[in-house]
């Protein structure tokens, strides 16, 4: 495992700074990925949203997903891999976290689409009980009815893809 990443610690210590962390320790990546196959890369896509990924719809009807990933270097690793099979997001900001930073969101439903394309989350993989409104439901179940509605959403409003929210 270590051939392919020099750590797995994605986080700092409880006694370690994140200046010291970031520096003088080895990082984690996923750049091993770069000289596999698609279909690998598209298998380590949907694990990675199994299982730290969500799903959801905002209060305007927009499908929202989320890859949870606080390390500065792995969300951009995250995010260039991410942009090579169309699902083009942004890095979410949160205070809370040891970086700064969240995760990765997708506001674009092309996006969330292409993610669907791909398989979307592995199969039976269910929501966690830290959601208030879908505990239990399957990933998968979740991503179709989300997708529904907001092209639902769009064709009642008017706009077309083109013009729906871009991440």
């Amino acid at each position: 495992m270590l051939r392919l990443s020099p750590s797995y610690k994605k986080s700092p210590s409880w006694y370690q700074s994140v200046g010291e962390y970031l520096t003088k320790e080895k990082q984690p990546t996923i750049n091993f990925l770069n000289d596999r196959s698609s279909q690998t890369k598209i298998w380590c896509i949907r694990f990675a949203f199994s299982t730290d990924g969500s799903i959801s719809l905002s209060k305007r009807g927009d499908v929202e997903l989320t890859l949870s990933c606080a390390h500065p270097k792995l969300c951009l690793e995250w995010k260039a891999l991410l942009e090579k099979f169309g699902l083009k997001g942004k890095l979410h900001v949160d205070s809370d976290s040891w970086s700064g930073i969240y995760g990765l969101r997708f506001y674009n439903r092309k996006s969330v689409e292409n993610f669907a394309k791909m398989g979307g989350f592995v199969p039976g993989v269910k929501v966690t009980r830290n959601s208030k409104y879908y505990r239990g439901i399957e990933k998968n179940e979740l991503l179709k009815e989300c997708l529904s509605r907001a092209r639902n959403h769009w064709a009642r409003i008017g706009l077309s893809e083109d013009e729906s929210r871009d991440a």
